[in-house]
């Protein structure tokens, strides 16, 4: 059997690259999401408002090294004709993501595995409902 792998591998010391090819971390897929949200309604209308971000996957590996600094988790979020950083959010089945905005305020979008989402603004309190899917 070693002389098998050997014949494999080669003789001049590829089998020693072997053990750090098989460790090396695999890049995981990125998920974009479009969301539709229920924005807050007024005396005249009710507009949905489209919002749009991608989840590097990758973002969320565990460090190589224990005394590698703590990775900043990024996504660029298009919310209507807006767009801003959030840090996203990967937990079991629930996405989304959430800032803290530099007057205070937090907002916070989660995203249930069946796709039902809630954004939620702090302090003001508002909600609004939708819905999202993954694309491609």
């Amino acid at each position: 059997m070693m002389r098998g792998i050997a014949a494999v591998l080669g003789r001049n010391g590829t089998a020693a690259a072997l053990p750090a090819l098989l460790l090396a971390p695999l890049p995981m897929a990125a998920e974009t999401w479009r969301c539709m949200l229920q924005s807050p309604c007024d005396e005249r209308r009710c507009d949905n408002t489209e919002i749009r971000f991608t989840i590097d996957a990758d973002q969320f590996a565990p460090p190589l090294d224990r005394g590698d600094p703590p990775r900043r988790r990024v996504t660029q979020v298009r919310f209507g004709e807006t767009s801003f950083e959030a840090e996203p959010i990967m937990s079991g089945e629930t996405r989304g993501f959430w800032l803290q905005t530099a007057d205070g305020r937090a907002r916070l979008l989660t995203i249930r595995a069946d796709g039902a989402a809630l954004y939620s603004e702090d302090p003001s309190g508002q909600t609004w409902p939708g819905h999202c899917e993954g694309i491609d």
